[in-house]
């Protein structure tokens, strides 16, 4: 049986007792308090009760006051009305004043159903209200926890930065005010020195959802920098991605820790390879070690001087001096001294030295060695004569002329300086040589070690001007001391060969390809006359009927021999600069003959493919050479896939218009049989991507290579004019595409007909993420001349970024595949998260690289092939934007 707390208001006993007794029949037990006036009842309401039960009328008063009393005290007990004539309206103004329900007394079979759903609500109100006092309780330690931890901490926007909350703790380290940080960025705080680091640390959450103890650069508010180490984890916050993130500040111990790291390597090195004699002797003056210098100015070997019995020869008049400066060294009168003596050499030449003397002591201060610091201050005395002597002559020489102190600055700068690098005087001083005019600084930094422990450096460099332009310079070094014997700065005189350079590599170049020419001729000949006697024989043989079972076998040798012939003739086409026979070509033919011989001669570990467009277009052009170019590209594809792969030749029709035309800048608008060959391989790194076409440029080994093939390919392709594209990334293949000049005519205007089948856009935002600026260029004014609304981004963070902003009215995204910091993949699966309706087509030069038949693991809408024409792209975004019923 439930029991249940009650207070009766009721001047009624009897009323009571029927009440309890009804509401028993239904497994109820009122455990129950009478009360009858107004001030007892305000008693009994400190207590707990489940239920009140009040009769509406009562001797001075009525229910509406002990129900006010009731709800004046904030007491939400179920309270229920009885009344054996209480009227409807009365009963309404009840339950408006705070009443759970009116019952009439000869209807108490009601009051169990009313007693039961109220005290289900009352249950349901605590169980509510403890468990906001629980959420409530919980936030106010989070938020304690947070504000008083004494780690730096925030919580910001996951994409955007935005800081939401800082601690205490974070405002010390940041030396900012909480009114200054809330609601900024982090990006316009300037708090990460490096803002790619941020990128990496928000790809790295996106990824993984937590990062632990990642160490970076932050800045203080006042431009002072210090190192952190940043943990961080996702978190969601009122629906929204957030980064709840933890900064412990160990700017002290790195500094401590570089400190000792740096103080050790200065000791090594200085010890080992300082241009000043080093040595650590005994208290007594006995050697314990030494490096190379000391043993040079001392004219003796290293044996002889660690040779216990080993003492220098000091000049007499200098033997007091140094003996008084050593007792007081020994007896702490000081820690040091320096003295300018002088020593006869292992020959008994008199050398003079500046000799720097301190004492090393242990931990309780008694005195354990003694370092000595050698340098010959005759050495420095002669090249400070010879740098007074060349000083008179820096400003009238040709010849850049320049000085730089021991940290890499330089200091002094002649006028042949000014017109060689292109910069004004005041433009160069001051700043670090490796950064002006060295490409590459482990050059500077091998030449300047060389200088440092030789004294001087020649050879020559390639440099670079003002205008990124590349220089050679034959480049005189020479380290310069200073009054103390010091190294103080590097003297270095540069000869600009780069003409020189540049003739000599034309002349080498003219007279390789004049031999080569020369070469080939001979060749040529020679081969004919082997090639001669063979067709003639195969033609005699095919008259001889006794040979006729072997027909095909003689018709399979004069093939070879007919093609052998054409082959010499393009060599001789080649060497000599002569045009071969144009004919109408059919494409289909073309890529069969090729992969013939490919079949024969490819290891089986390369997969061979074809795809051949059925209404492919004719050209006109050399059958052989076009052999040849196709050959030459099929190589190097086989080349490039030591460990197999798959090649690709295609043949389909182009229809070049101002967009595709403006992408290889010699390009012309019109028809164009298009031949593909594309591979799996290794791919081509970008900084080569402009020297493959280079005579004699080649990256194979010596004997691999000539480096010819790819200038021969662009030369044959040029001479019919047409124009090469190569498209390639590392590790994901290579796609060099042929276009030549069409010679059948699609259409009676063809201009007409595209500008006829180009879909016009309806206002819809577009999103074009690419890192190529020329691509991201010509797109946006594409879309926006045929009335689209453009948003560009050069990689998939900045991409992301401009999609939490105004991702809302976004309809479609465009974007590359191959990408820095983000690249398209995982581009499209941030995308997909964020809005997982979200239209995209994806775009690549390498579409063999991607499986875009697999829509739905993608994230891939529609994929586009680069490069590709306005009309094919307008098409593309006009079929997704405006689909056709099914």
């Amino acid at each position: 049986m439930q029991t249940l707390r009650t207070l009766f208001v009721e001047d009624r006993l009897e009323d009571v007792e029927l009440i309890r007794i009804i509401v028993a029949c239904e497994g109820i037990e009122l455990l129950s308090t009478v009360v009858m006036d107004i001030s007892d009842f305000e008693a009994q309401l400190q207590n707990e009760w489940d239920i009140i039960l009040c009769d509406f009328t009562l001797v001075g008063s009525n229910a509406f006051d002990y129900l006010k009393m009731a709800r004046s005290k904030a007491i939400d007990i179920p309270f229920v009305v009885i009344s054996g004539s209480i009227g409807e309206e009365l009963a309404v103004e009840c339950i408006k004043a705070g009443a759970t329900d009116c019952i009439l007394k000869h209807n108490l079979k009601r009051l169990v159903q009313v007693i039961r759903r109220a005290i289900e609500q009352q249950h349901a109100i605590r169980e509510r209200k403890a468990v906001e006092q629980k959420l409530k309780e919980a936030e106010t330690r989070f938020s304690r926890a947070f504000l008083l931890s004494p780690v730096a901490t925030s919580i910001s926007l996951l994409t955007e930065g935005t800081f939401l909350d800082v601690n205490e703790a974070w405002l010390v380290m940041f030396g900012y005010t909480r009114e200054e940080v809330i609601g900024k960025k982090s990006t316009d705080l300037g708090i990460w020195a490096d803002p790619t680091q941020r990128l990496r640390v928000v790809k790295d959450l996106f990824k993984f959802g937590k990062i632990k103890d990642v160490e970076g650069r932050f800045r203080h508010k006042d431009g002072g920098f210090g190192v952190g180490l940043c943990s961080a984890e996702t978190m969601e916050l009122g629906g929204q991605a957030c980064a709840i993130s933890l900064f412990h500040d160990i700017t002290e111990r790195k500094a401590r820790e570089d400190a000792l790291k740096l103080s050790e390597s200065r000791f090594r090195q200085a010890f080992k390879h300082a241009a000043a004699g080093i040595a650590l002797t005994n208290l007594d003056g006995s050697f314990i070690s030494i490096n190379s210098t000391y043993c040079k100015i001392l004219g003796y070997t290293e044996e002889e001087i660690l040779d216990p019995s080993f003492r220098p020869r000091t000049h007499p008049a200098d033997i007091e001096p140094q003996r008084m400066l050593m007792e007081d060294l020994l007896h702490h009168s000081h820690r040091g001294f320096v003295i300018e003596k002088r020593y006869y050499n292992k020959t008994g030449e008199i050398v003079w030295v500046r000799n720097s003397v301190s004492l090393n002591v242990g931990e309780n201060g008694e005195p354990l060695h003694i370092i000595r610091l050698l340098e010959d201050i005759t050495e420095r005395k002669r090249g400070e004569q010879t740098i007074r002597e060349q000083a008179a002559l820096l400003d009238k020489t040709q010849d850049a002329i320049l000085v730089t102190q021991l940290d890499h600055r330089l200091y002094f700068v002649n006028k042949g300086a000014e017109r060689l690098y292109g910069w004004d005087k005041s433009e160069m001083l001051g700043k670090k040589l490796s950064g002006l005019v060295f490409k590459d600084p482990k050059v500077y930094e091998e030449a300047l070690a060389i200088t440092k422990k030789q004294g001087e450096w020649i050879g020559t460099l390639d440099q670079v001007n003002r205008s990124g332009k590349e220089i050679s310079v034959e480049s005189r070094w020479t380290l310069v001391r200073d009054e103390s014997g010091q190294p103080a700065s590097i003297l270095s005189i540069n000869t600009d060969v780069t003409e020189k350079k540049r003739v000599e590599a034309q002349y080498f170049r003219a007279q390789r390809l004049e031999s080569l020419g020369t070469l080939a001729s001979g060749i040529a000949h020679d081969l004919n006359n082997v090639l001669s006697p063979i067709l003639m024989s195969i033609g005699l043989l095919k008259e001889d009927a006794a040979y006729a079972t072997n027909l095909r076998i003689l018709e399979t040798i004069e093939l070879s021999a007919l093609r052998g012939a054409d082959m010499v003739k393009q060599v001789l086409s080649f060497a000599r600069g002569v045009e071969g026979k144009r004919l109408l070509i059919e494409p289909g033919d073309l890529i069969r003959d090729v992969l013939r011989i490919l079949r024969d001669t490819f290891p089986k570990s390369i997969a061979l493919r074809t795809k051949i467009s059925g209404r492919a277009w004719s050209c006109r052009g050399d059958t052989t050479q076009l052999h040849q170019v196709l050959l030459n590209l099929c190589v190097n594809a086989r080349d490039a896939m030591p460990g197999g792969g798959t090649l690709t030749m295609s043949a389909e029709n182009l229809t070049i218009d101002d967009q595709y035309a403006s992408i290889p800048s010699h390009a012309k608008p019109g028809n164009y049989l298009l031949l593909t060959v594309s591979d799996t391989g290794v791919g081509i790194p970008p900084a080569l991507k402009e020297r493959i076409f280079e005579p004699f440029f080649t990256t194979k080994e010596q004997g691999k290579g000539t480096g010819l093939g790819l200038a021969t390919v662009q030369t044959i392709v040029m001479s019919h004019g047409g124009f090469v594209t190569v498209y390639s990334e590392p590790g994901q293949g290579t796609v060099f595409r042929i276009h030549l000049p069409a010679q059948s005519n699609p259409g009676s205007d063809t201009k007409q007909n595209l500008e006829a089948e180009f879909f016009r856009g309806a206002g819809e935002t577009i999103l074009v993420v690419d890192d190529e600026a020329s691509i991201l260029n010509i797109t946006q004014r594409t879309l926006e001349a045929f009335g689209y609304q453009v948003l560009v981004a050069n990689d998939g963070t900045e991409a992301l970024a401009i999609f939490a902003e105004q991702g809302n009215k976004i309809a479609v995204v465009l974007t590359d595949m191959m990408m820095p910091f983000l690249d398209g993949p995982s581009t499209i699966q941030i995308l997909r998260k964020m809005k997982p309706k979200l239209n995209i087509i994806a775009t690549s030069g390498l579409s063999q690289q991607f499986n875009f038949g697999q829509e739905t693991e993608e994230g891939v809408t529609r994929f586009l092939s680069k490069p590709y024409t306005s009309q094919i792209l307008l098409k593309t975004l006009h079929e997704i934007l405006h689909p056709s019923p099914t």
